[in-house]
């Protein structure tokens, strides 16, 4: 443990001294980096979480690397069954796994023996997971027969005399795939919760726990939900205490701060996707991260990233992705709680007709605004759905060729998953993102403007390196900077 320490106050000591981190250890400097002051201890948690102390006298350390913006899992992710070697080469870190933990197959008889048998392909998915160093998120869903609340709801409420068993089960499931060689951490439960039950399809993939589960209910079940929460999460814990309990994704149609255009159009309609706070207001102290869904539709001759802010029943707080993101720290805030968001189902989509051209060039802009936007907003994940696909948002062709949006992710983790995120600045016409690694400075600027193609033009900075498009191709200016999409613009030090 002294060898240990002494290498992390020598690394810390060769940070401090590099070019760029002196204005971390500066008078006041502490101030901005929260949480990161160790005094005459340091403390680190090895790769089964458990945590060990090494007193050092005499000194105050400043680790400037372990900021809030900082993941120790880079925010890069995808949900997929298949190509899981093609979302390791895009430089996804987290995989959420497109296929989930059914306990209505694995335990179909009440009181019976679990058939692990039937998780077979789950099972596959996490081992291969672990081959290309993806960190799985695992997804549980479907109610047994003997444990609906709706028998023919089985992505419906488990009835209250049946939660215990629930409860027995995540325990089991935890303590089987925590270990070696499956290793997951990181335990979803459920799929959309908030859906209604009604007209909800009996196996419907949505979670369909929304309901009016009592008179006048204004979290439309998500008190329930909660309920159900308290009891699996000591369950999970009690078999891993380093398990993550993540929430079901939540659908949130519209938004429930207020009624009328860029909300929820009634009162009714308000209650209904007022689910989550139900959830906090019940369990607050039974889950660890928070989760929901954010879809924009392709528009032709728009941005992208405008159509996303300008969804119907989210454009009066920022959009589906930035009012939904506000109304969850909204409503832990309100209660005193502080929990990280993961955004598990993200994309721009066609329909159901073969995507044109024009919409693989938004999509490729897209993937890039999304995760720059949301690793700004300091989520621990963003999840790109999917691999496979649904309505245009996949990431190979019919021909199984790689996607613009592929090859324009794959162009981002290359430049920025080694780097830290340090601002962004909201500009006429123009987001920039602003990174920084160990020798350069790196501009992301992306178009936010209503059209699509619209020329933006900025003065090229004295530092100024070199310009990449979103794909990598270096791109030459004769003077200002000009761009119609994406572009790094790559700054010395």
């Amino acid at each position: 443990m002294k060898s240990l320490a002494l290498k992390i106050i020598l690394f810390i000591s060769s940070l401090a001294l590099a070019p760029g981190w002196g204005t971390f250890m500066k008078a006041g400097a502490a101030s901005q980096l929260p949480s990161t002051l160790i005094h005459n201890s340091i403390q680190y948690e090895g790769p089964d979480g458990d945590t060990s102390d090494e007193t050092l006298t005499g000194f105050t350390i400043y680790l400037p690397l372990i900021t809030k913006n900082s993941h120790y899992i880079p925010i890069f992710g995808i949900e997929a069954r298949s190509r899981l070697d093609k979302a390791a080469e895009a430089g996804n870190a987290w995989l959420r796994i497109n296929l989930q933990l059914r306990w209505a197959d694995i335990q179909p008889v009440q009181n019976g023996a679990y058939d692990w048998t039937k998780a077979a392909a789950v099972e596959a998915a996490i081992l291969e997971a672990n081959q290309h160093n993806l960190t799985p998120i695992l997804v549980v869903h479907a109610v047994p027969v003997w444990a609906r609340k709706y028998a023919d709801k089985a992505c419906g409420p488990i009835k209250s005399d049946a939660l215990n068993a629930f409860a027995e089960f995540m325990r089991q499931a935890t303590q089987r795939y925590s270990p070696s060689p499956y290793n997951v951490k990181y335990y979803q439960i459920w799929n959309e919760p908030d859906a209604p039950v009604n007209p909800s399809n009996g196996d419907s993939q949505f979670g369909c726990w929304g309901e009016v589960s009592y008179l006048y209910d204004p979290y439309f079940g998500g008190e329930y939900y909660g309920e159900m929460l308290s009891r699996v999460y000591p369950a999970i814990k009690s078999a891993n205490p380093n398990a993550q309990v993540m929430l079901g994704g939540l659908l949130l149609d519209c938004d429930p701060t207020n009624i009328g255009p860029g909300y929820c159009a009634d009162l009714q309609q308000a209650r209904q996707w007022n689910f989550f706070e139900g959830v906090v207001k019940r369990a607050a102290n039974y889950f660890d991260i928070a989760a929901f869904h954010g879809y924009v539709y392709y528009q032709a001759g728009k941005n992208p990233v405008w159509s996303e802010k300008s969804t119907l029943k989210w454009f009066a707080n920022g959009g589906v992705v930035d009012g939904k993101i506000k109304y969850l720290q909204g409503v832990m805030a309100r209660y005193g709680v502080n929990k990280p968001i993961v955004l598990t189902e993200g994309a721009i989509l066609y329909g159901d007709a073969t995507p044109s051209p024009q919409y693989e060039a938004h999509k490729a802009d897209y993937i890039v605004w999304l995760f720059a936007n949301t690793w700004a907003q300091g989520l621990k994940g963003t999840m790109w759905y999917s691999m496979e696909g649904w309505r245009g948002s996949g990431m190979f062709d019919s021909l199984g060729q790689p996607t613009p949006a592929f090859l324009a992710l794959k162009n981002m983790t290359t430049l920025l998953s080694p780097a830290e995120y340090l601002a962004r600045e909201n500009a006429s016409g123009y987001t920039k993102f602003v990174y920084r690694t160990a020798d350069k400075n790196i501009w992301l600027l992306v178009p936010t403007g209503e059209f699509y193609g619209v020329t933006n033009t900025i003065a090229k900075p004295t530092s100024f390196d070199k310009a990449l498009d979103l794909f990598g191709n270096e791109v030459s200016f004769a003077g200002d900077i000009q761009f119609t999409r994406p572009i790094y613009v790559i700054l010395n030090r």
